[in-house]
């Protein structure tokens, strides 16, 4: 009995060690292939591309946008987004200018980095019937927009893309994660408040419609409507994504959303005939079927996004060159991500530089700010004004005391700061100093007029034919002056009297 209870306990004993030992093998085994998971997770993360990212069809729809195109481009490429997760779905016809030779261009040098490119560019430059000129668009016209985004629309669906980024080929995207940014929402619509150029406020996005929702296509600005809610997006007192009754220009749609099957650009899916001369054109359809299926429509205005030429029926093309010049001074800033340079390549002027009838263009700058020298020297190409010669700017950092005294630089006894009542700065004495260049510049040269900007300058619309304006006045009104102020901070209308359209006394 003793050596059978032994023999049982041994049993025993071995049985529960095998246990142990096959438990143990069975963790050593989970342990390694964690760690295995964790080492291809941060391989993963290190890649270059990562194939988790959702796939993107980004749709761009092109007629003669060529003043304005290589800036499009260039920011399309600079996009912080996967380039193997973004099919280009590109059109473009009925051009009568270099769109289809900058796209070329520039689909010559980039293809090759995304995940596939569907392009059709009509070398054909026929017109419309109604299309007087090549920025008016006729009825012919809005049903051929309708095809080209109805196909997009199919293209993507029969490709599993994830999401469509429609964008149009005037809207320049400064916002480089962008496409992210609108994909981390989670909306099924949603854009950004991109804004108008000519606007402090104004884009993208309609607040409300009209009760007329079949709009006469001769007609463009009956539903351009502003609210209180749109000023306050546009200026961005309130950061949010919110929703509004029509985004367009710029939108993410969401593929993998329920409802989407319903959203069409399409007049005649939701019932409508189009007669008597009377369409429901892309962007107000899609807005209907959005709203037919239960599907808000989202602006975000949490980030500066970008700029958007404004729309203008019946503009020639010089007035387009200009417009498309005004967007793109007002959009440049020295935080911006701007493909100056890239852009400047495709793109090709034949104006030349001029200097609006003056001796010299100065402008001032601080060597400690070599982004602010890049921003002015690309608004003075875009404007074509030059040569323009650059002065160094005293730094009032590097301004000691004693440097002042020995050479008697000093503020006027009793001198106050007119807009708010500060003493002389050192910061301020440099910039005095920095002007003082030019001036013995001049005297030394004997120039007659001369023009003098600082790097932190915003240009007016129309800056150059401004100033040539106001010269023109000036000599025909016969006034004697020494300095014409661009642009100031007029603290002080009550003591400026009015001399003509383009001139006040101050």
């Amino acid at each position: 009995m003793k050596v059978k209870s032994c023999f049982s306990k041994w049993k025993l004993k071995l049985i529960n060690q095998m246990i142990v030992c096959v438990m143990m093998a069975h963790i050593t085994w989970w342990l390694l292939t964690q760690l295995c998971w964790l080492d291809v997770e941060n391989i993963m993360e290190d890649a270059p591309f990562r194939d988790e990212h959702p796939l993107v069809q980004l749709v761009l729809l092109v007629r003669n946008k060529a003043p304005v195109l290589p800036y499009v481009l260039s920011h399309i490429h600079a996009l912080q987004y996967s380039k193997r997760r973004i099919i280009l779905y590109i059109r473009a016809d009925h051009c009568h200018d270099r769109s289809i030779d900058i796209l070329q261009d520039w689909l010559h040098h980039v293809a090759h980095e995304y995940n596939k490119t569907d392009v059709a560019l009509d070398q054909t430059k026929r017109k419309f019937r109604g299309d007087d000129n090549p920025r008016m668009y006729s009825i012919q016209s809005y049903k051929h927009v309708i095809k080209l985004k109805e196909d997009a629309m199919t293209y993507a669906k029969d490709n599993n893309v994830d999401y469509v980024l429609l964008l149009d080929a005037d809207v320049i995207i400064t916002y480089s994660n962008l496409i992210d940014h609108l994909i981390s929402q989670n909306k099924t619509i949603v854009g950004p408040l991109v804004r108008f150029s000519t606007s402090e406020y104004e884009g993208n996005i309609w607040p409300k419609l009209s009760k007329d929702l079949w709009r006469d296509t001769w007609k463009f600005d009956e539903l351009n409507l502003t609210s209180d809610n749109e000023m306050e997006l546009g200026y961005r007192n309130v950061k949010l994504c919110t929703k509004v009754a029509l985004v367009h220009s710029c939108l993410l749609i969401n593929m993998r959303k329920s409802f989407v099957e319903k959203l069409t650009f399409d007049y005649l899916k939701l019932g409508h005939t189009g007669k008597g001369g009377k369409i429901l054109d892309d962007l107000v359809s899609f807005a209907v079927s959005a709203e037919n299926a239960g599907i808000d429509m989202i602006v975000c205005n949490m980030e500066n996004y970008g700029v958007l030429l404004p729309y203008t029926s019946g503009q020639t093309d010089e007035m387009f060159v200009r417009e498309v010049e005004d967007m793109l001074v007002k959009a440049v800033n020295p935080r911006s991500s701007w493909q100056s340079d890239t852009a400047i390549g495709y793109g090709k002027t034949e104006r030349d530089f001029h200097k609006l009838n003056i001796d010299e263009i100065y402008y001032i700058n601080l060597d400690r700010r070599p982004e602010r020298r890049k921003s002015m020297e690309f608004k003075f190409r875009i404007l074509r004004l030059g040569p323009v010669k650059r002065i160094p700017a005293v730094d009032g950092r590097q301004l000691e005391d004693s440097y002042l005294i020995e050479r008697n630089i000093k503020a006027a006894e009793g001198y106050r700061n007119t807009f708010d009542d500060s003493e002389l700065t050192k910061g301020e004495i440099g910039c005095f100093m920095s002007h003082h260049q030019i001036w013995e510049d001049v005297v030394s040269r004997n120039l007659s007029k001369v023009l003098v900007f600082e790097d932190d300058f915003s240009f007016h619309s129309g800056f150059p034919s401004k100033v040539e304006d106001i010269l023109s006045e000036l000599k025909r009104l016969r006034l004697s002056w020494d300095i014409i102020s661009l642009s100031r901070l007029g603290q002080r209308y009550e003591m400026e009297t009015n001399v003509r359209k383009m001139a006040v006394y101050a």
